[in-house]
């Protein structure tokens, strides 16, 4: 049975009442061993809070958090702060940082790419009649930026301050816990796949969770794509870049897990490492969050 055929179309943990394009949903009723489930109601991703409106925010407030974890650099929170409930845990940690451990929010700015020329093609606004060598060289700036979320990626899941957090409020019991980014599909989809697999939720539906965001934001990719038509026309090989504006890449996904069972050999091993979650404290997690 596939992941879709047991969970549905938008997974176990859909929330009503949210526009899916802000990628509302809770990890519980993922299937872990022996037949028991992730626990409903503990942990919750979606996108920048600011997004949501008024009728979306009081359906946050009913969800009685404990705490808010923002996985976004500075620079988007301070454009678009979280309206933080009283009385909520809240800290902000960015998930994605550079080679130096700084921060980065993948702007054009933060990884060297020209911002006009990004914008441009991330619009599908190239020129009808740019020269053969502009062109070239325009879609050379997109190759860049897919081999450097490539590299991002797949160091998200060593050495992260922010995952580390995220398992130590999950260990205290600063659940139910929100966690975000600013579409909450890439820093907020690695977090999710790290708690599934954690909690004993297969490889198969862990990944099924992170690609979710592809239907929830559908509409989004959608527009991406047909904005970018004349440039994917052009060069196929960048659909999956575009697509990525609004949406994820499954391949993404797989190389963060690949790249973790490469460097420890399972996943328990990669958890007692990075979070000094050994076997024991594993067992823990999963007899308070399961059921």
């Amino acid at each position: 049975m596939t992941p879709e055929e047991k969970y549905g179309t938008y997974g176990p943990g859909c929330l009503e009442g949210f526009s899916l394009e802000h990628n509302v949903r809770e990890l519980g009723g993922y299937e872990v061993a022996g037949g028991r489930h992730v626990k409903r109601g503990v942990f919750v991703r979606c996108a920048a809070l600011a997004d949501l409106d008024a009728d979306e925010v009081g359906l946050l407030g009913k969800l009685d958090l404990r705490s808010i974890l923002d996985l976004r650099s500075r620079v988007e929170s301070d454009a678009t702060p979280d309206p933080i409930p009283a009385g909520v845990l809240f800290e902000r940690v960015c998930a994605m940082r550079d080679e130096n451990g700084d921060e980065l929010d993948f702007s054009p700015e933060a990884i060297g790419l020209p911002l006009e020329d990004v914008m441009k093609l991330m619009s599908g606004g190239v020129p009808e009649d740019a020269s053969p060598e502009e062109r070239e060289r325009l879609e050379g700036v997109l190759r860049r930026m897919n081999d450097e979320m490539a590299g991002y990626y797949t160091a998200m899941a060593f050495d992260n301050p922010a995952y580390r957090l995220m398992f130590d409020w999950i260990e205290k019991g600063e659940v139910p816990l929100l966690f975000h980014c600013t579409a909450g599909k890439d820093r907020t989809g690695v977090g999710a796949m790290l708690i599934l697999l954690a909690l004993g939720v297969s490889e198969g539906d862990a990944l099924f969770d992170y690609d979710l965001t592809n239907v929830y934001r559908a509409s989004c990719v959608k527009a991406s794509l047909e904005r970018a038509k004349d440039l994917i026309a052009r060069s196929p090989e960048l659909k999956t870049m575009v697509t990525m504006a609004d949406g994820v890449d499954l391949a993404l996904g797989q190389a963060v897990l690949r790249g973790v069972l490469e460097r420890y050999g399972s996943y328990e091993a990669y958890f007692e490492a990075e979070y000094g979650l050994d076997q024991g404290r594993l067992e823990a997690l999963r007899d308070r969050y399961t059921e």
